[in-house]
């Protein structure tokens, strides 16, 4: 599935896509879909939270993800978004995969005025910092992702999957120009959280 913005395309390193919407959480409603498995028909907000956070912890401890089994089994990812969306906090989802927020910027905007300018403020920010960062963005919904800027740098988006860039530079560009055109409904806010042990 390629995907190219700015010129830019990266290397598809794991496809997420069969956990991020058919992994239970609380309040799911299901049917069967036209191919036969079970399609989240309300309620399933995906697990894009709990992948994200599994994942930086795993790039911060020096393993690269290269397959979607070495990312936990549907039943522990289940629990962990669910209490998550139940009533835990960003810090206690993090918590669990034993990391913790560093630092953090968020920028609260109308997204018809900054929409580009906001995630390219964000992501400029991880360019800049080494580091790995958790970008949450919401507006007629919400949606997590991940970026490394340190060592390898990669990007995931659990709708898609793990990306790798040749550069970090290529990584910046990217995301800037996919984020607000592939998500235009989640623009009204954009946080970064650089997050560590």
């Amino acid at each position: 599935m390629p995907l190219t913005y700015k010129g830019i395309t990266p290397t598809y390193v794991v496809d997420t896509r069969p956990l991020q919407n058919t992994v239970a959480v609380a309040g799911t409603k299901w049917r069967k879909g036209t191919t036969g498995n079970l399609e989240a028909t309300t309620g399933n907000e995906g697990i894009c939270a709990t992948l994200v956070s599994f994942w930086l912890s795993k790039r911060i401890e020096g393993t690269m993800i290269t397959n979607v089994d070495q990312f936990p089994n549907r039943f522990q990812l289940s629990i962990a978004q669910s209490s998550y969306e139940i009533g835990g906090t960003r810090d206690s989802l993090l918590d669990i995969y034993g990391l913790s927020i560093v630092g953090s910027r968020e920028k609260n905007k109308k997204w018809y005025m900054f929409k580009k300018t906001r995630v390219a403020e964000a992501v400029g920010i991880s360019v800049e910092r080494p580091g790995y960062y958790y970008l949450r963005i919401t507006g007629d919904g919400g949606h997590a992702l991940g970026i490394a800027t340190q060592g390898t740098p990669q990007f995931l988006d659990p709708n898609i999957g793990i990306l790798q860039f040749t550069s970090v530079s290529d990584l910046g560009k990217w995301v800037t120009a996919f984020v607000p055109d592939y998500y235009p409904e989640l623009m009204k806010e954009v946080g970064l959280y650089a997050v560590g042990v």
